[in-house]
């Protein structure tokens, strides 16, 4: 069992990928765009959003001209020929958003996910960039061309006038960039249960209308297949060059031998016994194996930064 030092449970409950492709110019999207976000607003534990601007009808949509590529990128990748159009977990929805309720969001969330992810992020002191860290762990075996993505989202952008025809002035969720890129990050074709990976991502900002509203969310999803296993969203950062939270993980628990520690990088990691004599002090620099079992049988206390696991070894 893979073990999050987070105020949440690490459990292998699905959050939702909801991809929208919408334009300015588009009338139906100013229609249903409303409705759908009230549906991401009351599923903050079960959603993560995050929409791409197409350039019809109107090919001035600014939210399209801030990042073209990535933009054409996904909407070439699911075929999208119109718009408005949702996408839900890759392979499991596809289609208007008047059709969305929130008795498909129940449904396609009750399925568990193979996939265990976390990620926060920071703005360097200059608010010039922001660093995600993604780390995570399969509990399935994975086959297929299997990739992590990094949406960074400015969750709100207002505009005084509206910026298209279709008199739309709120948007929400706004994709600015997808990390490292659009084709996201390769994990391997051939993932086993318990296969922990850990990655760090930076942008230079830019096009950003207001650097308090940016986010983050993550998806780990098969190219080939397009089915998303797993979502999740980023805690919101307390200031700019402040961390958000504690990124830790142990496992496998209880043990036979050796345990993976994954612990963000810089972050002191110590391990003691149960007399309180300590065997292992490092920092985490990326995964540490340790073999407990020359120490002898017994609980363990792996500590890393403020938080405290315990790990057993038979």
């Amino acid at each position: 069992m893979l073990l999050f030092c987070l105020n949440v449970s690490a459990q292998n409950e699905r959050m939702l990928l909801l991809e929208s492709f919408t334009n300015t110019g588009c009338v139906p999207c100013a229609q249903y765009n409303p409705a759908m976000d009230s549906l991401i607003a009351n599923n903050p534990d079960k959603v993560a959003a995050i929409k791409y601007h197409v350039s019809w009808p109107s090919a001035s949509d600014p939210m399209y001209l801030h990042n073209t590529s990535d933009n054409d990128a996904k909407t070439g990748y699911y075929g999208v020929n119109s718009v408005p159009h949702v996408v839900i977990d890759g392979n499991r929805f596809s289609g208007s958003p008047g059709q969305l309720s929130q008795g498909i969001i129940d449904q396609l969330q009750a399925i568990a996910s193979p996939v265990e992810l976390r990620l926060s992020h920071r703005f360097d002191e200059a608010g010039n960039t922001i660093t995600v860290h993604v780390m995570g762990k399969t509990l399935a075996n994975l086959v297929g061309d299997i990739r992590l993505f990094v949406g960074v989202i400015e969750k709100e952008i207002h505009f005084d006038l509206p910026p298209g025809p279709n008199g739309e002035r709120d948007f929400h969720d706004v994709m600015k960039k997808i990390m490292p890129s659009a084709s996201g990050e390769s994990l391997g074709e051939n993932m086993p249960p318990n296969t922990a990976f850990d990655f760090t991502f930076t942008w230079s900002m830019e096009n950003v209308y207001d650097l308090n509203r940016l986010d983050a969310i993550a998806w780990v999803q098969n190219h080939h297949t397009k089915e998303v296993y797993q979502a999740c969203k980023s805690n919101s950062p307390t200031g700019l060059g402040e961390k958000t939270d504690t990124w830790c993980s142990v496992f496998p628990n209880p043990t036979s031998g050796t345990v993976t520690i994954v612990a963000e990088s810089g972050q002191k990691v110590s391990v003691c016994n149960m007399a309180g004599q300590c065997v292992y002090e490092g920092t985490g620099e990326g995964p540490i194996q340790i073999d407990l079992k020359r120490f002898g049988s017994g609980v363990y206390a792996i500590r890393m930064g403020s938080e405290t696991q315990r790990v057993i070894v038979r």
